[in-house]
């Protein structure tokens, strides 16, 4: 991979979504073991979103429902997912971390945990992969939110940093 590219010529931020959805969960699998032990699957990649599950039983407290750690850990794992896919996309070998983030729980998690997150627009896009190309290093702001049984649990808005790896 070489550091940065500029945007392809496909209007979307991403194609092949399959493609980059299958790489997702073998890189999970493999490098973050709490990914395993929360049993989190990929479960869908398109030009818009990014979409996690995990089971509620090995996320459960002991109240019945899902712990809190486990709901931080899986919406910080989504937009850090949406930012390691249109990376491997657009060929950017960066490192990514989580910088901040506010976390509200709204609900009690009773079943199936299930996270999307909003690829960023074009713009935002860009706006990033300028910096990264001008400094080395960038930020990029995103709200991934968890859903149990239809209803809305949690939600985040998050910001990840970038650094090109030397």
């Amino acid at each position: 991979m070489t550091n940065v590219h500029p945007l392809s010529r496909t209007p979307a931020l991403i194609d092949n979504c399959d493609q980059w959805r299958d790489a997702l969960q073998q890189y999970l699998d493999a490098h973050i073991p709490l990914c395993q032990a929360m049993a989190v699957r990929v479960q869908h990649l398109s030009h818009h979103e990014l979409a996690l599950s995990a089971p509620l039983a090995p996320n459960i407290n002991d109240k019945g429902t899902a712990f809190g750690g486990a709901i931080a850990s899986l919406l910080t794992i989504c937009g850090w997912g949406v930012v390691w896919s249109l990376c491997q996309h657009h060929q950017i070998d960066l490192d990514i971390v989580i910088r901040q983030s506010q976390l509200r729980y709204l609900q009690p998690a009773k079943g199936e945990l299930l996270v999307r997150c909003a690829l960023p627009d074009a713009a935002t896009w860009q706006a990033f992969c300028a910096r990264l190309e001008s400094r080395g290093k960038a930020r990029i702001s995103l709200e991934p939110a968890l859903e149990s049984e239809n209803q809305l649990a949690s939600a985040m808005v998050a910001e990840y940093a970038g650094l090109v790896k030397a």
